[in-house]
């Protein structure tokens, strides 16, 4: 009985050193250990900041005790890490095997052929005496061609959604006499950094007050990529004792989906004095110029960082554009 034994434990020890994977050795397999990098599916024509997901992905049939994933310069390109690395395990040919994902947003920043450099995995890994040995798997370069964008009145803005609210503190046109109102308009780009949205644009009005409170710009990272969100903020009071009227606000964007540029018109507003004598206005849509439109529903919470008066906000106009 402890013969046969010692003859199953003798033959699994023959198993396991002969299984890649299970028995660690200093020499390295090249199919143990891989790193890609692939990029999603782009453009026939891709243009000057329109994003590039990117996808670092290695595969690992050895141990590891320590990691240090290194990032090529990426000259040409801004770019944003979406998230955290992700480890986790699979299954190849019946054993489990270790996976490390990440996720980047790159923006190419000029036109021309630019080239995603090797990325590199430096890992510490174990021998078949239990020490520690430093190794290195490295991804393939990849080269990408950038178009210029096209000629554009003001600001290039490629992005692959773009939703845009309109909201006020209270009813402006409803104003307790020699109130103000506060008006917040929140753009929100998916697919673009927080500097590629358009400046803060002038609100103009001949007969109004108008103090602008600096803008705010955040970016949520999501897994479609970062959702770049500014606030644009001001304080609105007529100054001819009844009533003012706001110019429309307009900027233009490039839809990186439809492959076409489009107008937002944010429609011009009468502030004024004056008790209620209706309902309070619902929400209306924002025009759009050569797009469709679906209606949105405007996360408030978001505002509260801003204090309790934007917290207060009650009514606006909403604007969705998603292919």
């Amino acid at each position: 009985m402890v013969i046969a034994l010692r003859l199953v434990v003798a033959a699994l020890a023959v198993i396991v050193l002969a299984v890649p994977g299970w028995g660690q050795s200093r020499q390295v397999d090249p199919s143990e250990l891989s790193l890609t990098v692939s990029v999603e599916t782009l453009p026939e024509t891709l243009l000057r900041q329109e994003m590039i997901l990117v996808t670092i992905h290695g595969v690992y049939k050895r141990h590891i005790t320590r990691e240090q994933l290194v990032q090529p310069d990426l000259d040409g390109f801004n770019w944003m890490q979406l998230g955290r690395d992700d480890w986790f395990e699979s299954m190849v040919d019946g054993l489990p095997v270790k996976n490390m994902r990440r996720r980047m947003a790159l923006f190419p920043d000029r036109a021309g052929r630019l080239e995603i450099g090797a990325f590199q995995h430096r890992l510490t890994l174990l021998d078949e005496d239990n020490k520690w040995f430093e190794h290195t798997v490295q991804s393939e370069p990849l080269t990408i061609e950038v178009s210029p964008e096209p000629a554009v009145e003001g600001w290039w803005f490629p992005v692959r959604r773009l939703q845009v609210a309109d909201n006020w503190s209270n009813a402006p046109d409803q104003l307790a006499e020699g109130a103000g109102v506060l008006r917040v308009v929140r753009v929100s780009a998916l697919g673009a950094s927080p500097d590629m949205i358009p400046p803060m644009p002038e609100l103009k009005s001949p007969s109004a007050l108008i103090f602008a409170h600096p803008e705010k710009r955040l970016v949520d990272l999501t897994p479609r990529g970062p959702e770049a969100i500014a606030y644009w903020r001001w304080t609105v009071t007529p100054t001819n004792g009844n009533a003012a009227i706001l110019e429309p606000i307009r900027f233009s964007y490039f839809d990186t989906v439809a492959r076409e540029m489009r107008n937002v018109v944010i429609s011009a507003q009468r502030v004024a004095f004056g008790d209620v004598t209706g309902s309070a206005r619902q929400t209306e849509p924002v025009e759009i110029i050569q797009s469709r439109q679906r209606p949105v529903l405007v996360a408030m919470a978001g505002l509260a960082a801003f204090g309790a008066a934007l917290f207060a906000l009650s009514s606006g106009r909403s604007l969705s554009f998603a292919p």
